[in-house]
């Protein structure tokens, strides 16, 4: 590329951004503030970098689907994972890796609204949006390093800010810090291929106007490509149909291994996800429930997060401080209408708080 603009967005929304100017692909000025000068246009040359703290990343893989169901799912799953719904949260992914993997990104929608103002005003409307976690290599250990004001941690399967919790659920884990030059380099990579563009769905770039002439000839290739379905429609579903009913034969054979009585699809899949519910694994492992027990925390008023776990047969364990019980009830009741099967040990008291060890499994 000849030249980009990098704008990192700070956590906190009245303090200043850092920029970076890109040309051939090497950092030529940078700064704070929006005194960047004249912002190029495009997708592929202007990049926002969102804060960690505003976003939940998942992991998942789904190496047996299409593309496109893959995705779906990982979209599907990453809502059944989060607080909230379609409505109120935003579902980005990013491309699939060999291993069948894929990024997925969750956000509200007011978050993404407010981000999309601020590009607007500052005429970066066209610009993409990464999550700063992803800058970070995904690597079987984990790595730190600081994008703008966050210090950020990524390992094989997680990305996440190392705040309070995120440094709790690291613990005594070795980290590998990567250096500024490293930071810089992967920043000057995202412009030209994000890991992950949140400009998605409902938030997606708006398109350009489509000149007449092009528009007639478009329908004209339109009506010849109806033309061709339409004449191998009939072929096409019946080896869809014949396609669908192997699979489907070959799933129940499979699951039977493990559900002798299993003679369809639907209870085949059923019967995998018990299993992987039984296990602590599938879209009810880990990331769900700390997901909703920190936000249930955080809503309610003087209840901390004192400590958390995960036990051998895949449940969470926390432990929850309050100046009263009524508190830590309030957080219990919300997980348990959640879904939860909670059960808690008899409150302690530390240094004058009350102190209450749960164990969380998924519904």
């Amino acid at each position: 590329m000849s030249a980009g603009l990098i704008v990192i967005l700070p956590p906190e929304p009245d303090a200043a951004p850092e920029w970076l100017r890109v040309e051939d692909d090497a950092i030529v000025a940078r700064g704070s503030g929006d005194d960047w000068g004249d912002a190029p246009d495009g997708p592929d040359t202007t990049l926002l970098v969102a804060p960690a703290a505003a976003i939940t990343l998942h992991r998942t893989a789904f190496p047996d689907l299409a593309l496109r169901q893959a995705a779906a799912a990982a979209r599907l799953l990453a809502l059944d994972n989060s607080l909230g719904g379609g409505d109120t949260l935003h579902v980005a992914t990013g491309p699939r890796d060999p291993d069948g993997g894929f990024d997925v990104a969750v956000v509200s929608n007011d978050t993404m609204a407010a981000w999309l103002r601020w590009a607007q005003h500052h005429r970066l409307d066209s610009a993409a949006i990464v999550p700063a976690a992803l800058l970070l290599p995904r690597s079987e250990r984990i790595v730190a390093g600081r994008v703008g004001g966050e210090l950020l941690l990524r390992d094989a399967n997680a990305a996440f800010a190392a705040d309070g919790l995120g440094a709790l659920l690291v613990g005594d884990a070795p980290v590998e810090t990567l250096s500024p030059a490293e930071i810089d380099a992967a920043l000057v990579a995202a412009l030209a291929t994000p890991p992950l563009d949140l400009r998605q769905g409902a938030f997606a770039r708006r398109r350009r106007t489509i000149e007449p002439r092009l528009l007639r000839r478009s329908a004209v290739l339109l009506g010849l490509i109806v033309l061709t379905v339409l004449a191998t429609a009939l072929v096409r579903i019946v080896r869809l149909h014949a396609d669908t009913a192997a699979r489907d034969a070959a799933a129940v054979a499979a699951a039977r291994t493990i559900a002798p009585t299993v003679t369809t699809a639907e209870q085949a899949e059923a019967a995998v996800n018990q299993q992987l519910a039984d296990r602590g694994l599938g879209g009810h492992g880990f990331s769900g429930p700390v997901a909703h027990l920190l936000s249930t925390t955080e809503a309610t008023p003087d209840v901390t997060l004192a400590a958390l776990a995960r036990t051998g047969d895949g449940a969470l364990a926390a432990t929850l401080a309050a100046p009263g019980i009524d508190e830590i009830n309030a957080v219990l009741v919300a997980l348990q209408r959640a879904g939860y099967r909670i059960t808690a040990e008899p409150p302690q008291n530390q240094g004058g708080r009350n102190a209450v060890a749960i164990t969380m499994a998924a519904p």
